[in-house]
């Protein structure tokens, strides 16, 4: 039914003269290959947006993190252009000693800002505590709402869909992200031995509930996830996708009766290591599980389809702007032949002290991923390290076999500019506990 629905939505006749109202519904930290998207997963209601609409097979995210992603969303812009992301100074941002980023710079335009100011009412209903307003990323919306249950953030969400004025109404879902809860009647935590130190009270499994946690002891060697271990994290990770998916439905079924006349743009921040390469999480580093991530538009001036040619989720913010008339974009995702298959596609993590000091080596030092056409590279510090685009998971290192490519890309990746900025806000206490409880900060 839904995906009839946005069949319609999108092959209605004339539009009228108002612009379409927009719902942009970011699933945090969601990877591309655990959705329908890519034959995978259980997610029913992405796949039927995808299946009216746009699928983009190759989306990346600039960074692994909430933090530089949803900043270039919302401004169009990379990381070393925005300002956004990790910093290792000490005059840096800082939420805790592990945690210290770089603000989004105040002159730059942002979705919110440019909607508003073309009549648009702006609403953001975020389970994210780094998009909290008094953090500065979803500046310029009317309104701002943070809660840390997706049902209460769907709720919000769909109580503030009526009304005349044209809508943009965007949504940041966390059932993705850590602790990991079984679904009913699947195996959870508890059926593993290994998982004992990271089980948290309601039977979910989070690898901040000790020191060193998980994500560093594995990154160091010192642990070691078995086999069924891995199929463990696997399958409770999915399981937190397909409720995220589950909080879509009601977003999506809600919203078509409310704004027929619409675009619906759902895609995610970043992805998730689930122990490929010695990591778990994310944030630290820029392999294509943390990278690559689902991109679907559907509704008012969209023509159905799929688009292979790579694009960043950057491209969202001038996409969104062009399909309410507001503006212009060089780059327009519903407009293939404004979309370059050689443009290089980058994704940077700054270094993180906590892990820099914790773990050391690899993550002590930025990490820049640079792929243009066939060929992909991966820096961090000396290491660089060439892989297949037709390898998503970055398992066959090409670097011996082809070192010049290797080099020239590695050059152009070590062009980018890391820089950073000192900058600072008050953070209250009550912000910090949520952010230490997804062990952003420790």
């Amino acid at each position: 039914m839904l995906t009839a629905l946005l069949a319609c939505a999108s092959s209605a006749p004339e539009p009228p003269a108002a612009p379409p109202s927009v719902l942009l519904v970011v699933l945090d930290t969601v990877r591309a290959d655990h959705t329908e998207l890519a034959d995978a997963g259980k997610t029913p209601q992405l796949r039927a947006i995808g299946d009216a609409g746009l699928v983009f097979t190759d989306a990346t995210a600039p960074g692994p993190w909430t933090w530089p992603s949803h900043a270039s969303l919302f401004t169009g812009e990379a990381p070393w252009v925005h300002g956004a992301h990790g910093s290792s100074r000490e005059d840096g941002m800082a939420l805790k000693d592990t945690l210290r980023v770089t603000p989004l710079r105040e002159d730059l335009p942002t979705l919110a800002g440019q909607l508003g100011g073309a009549g648009f009412r702006t609403e953001a209903f975020v389970a994210n505590r780094l998009l909290s307003q008094p953090l500065g990323l979803t500046r310029d919306f009317d309104a701002v709402s943070f809660e840390r249950d997706d049902a209460v953030v769907t709720r919000q969400a769909i109580e503030a869909m009526g009304g005349e004025e044209p809508l943009f109404l965007f949504v940041n879902l966390m059932s993705a992200h850590s602790p990991y809860h079984p679904s009913p009647g699947a195996p959870g935590p508890e059926t593993q031995q290994w998982t004992e130190p990271w089980r948290t009270e309601d039977g979910g499994l989070s690898w901040f509930t000790r020191t060193p946690d998980a994500q560093q002891l594995l990154a160091r060697g010192e642990l070691e996830i078995p086999p069924e271990g891995l199929d463990l994290l696997d399958a409770l990770y999915s399981g937190e996708v397909t409720r995220a998916d589950f909080h879509l439905n009601q977003l999506v079924a809600a919203w078509q009766q409310a704004r027929p006349h619409s675009v619906i743009a759902v895609t995610s921040d970043h992805g998730e290591y689930l122990g490929e390469h010695g990591f778990l999480e994310h944030s630290g580093s820029t392999y294509r599980q943390v990278t690559d991530i689902p991109l679907v538009l559907a509704g008012a001036g969209v023509e159905p389809g799929r688009i292979d040619t790579p694009v960043m989720l950057q491209d969202l913010y001038g996409t969104i702007l062009e399909l309410t008339g507001v503006a212009e974009a060089a780059v327009s995702l519903v407009r293939p032949d404004s979309l370059d298959p050689q443009r290089p596609v980058v994704s940077v993590a700054w270094t993180r002290p906590h892990l820099a000091e914790a773990v050391g080596g690899r993550l002590a030092e930025p990490w820049v991923s640079y792929r243009v056409g066939e060929r992909a590279v991966v820096v961090h510090g000396e290491t660089v390290e060439l892989y297949a685009t037709s390898d998503p998971t970055m398992s066959t290192d090409l670097a011996d076999q082809e070192p010049a490519l290797a080099a020239s890309l590695a050059e152009a990746a070590r062009a980018i500019p890391l820089n950073e900025v000192s900058g600072g806000v008050q953070v209250d206490p009550a912000m910090l506990s949520q952010l230490e409880a997804l062990g952003y900060i420790q």
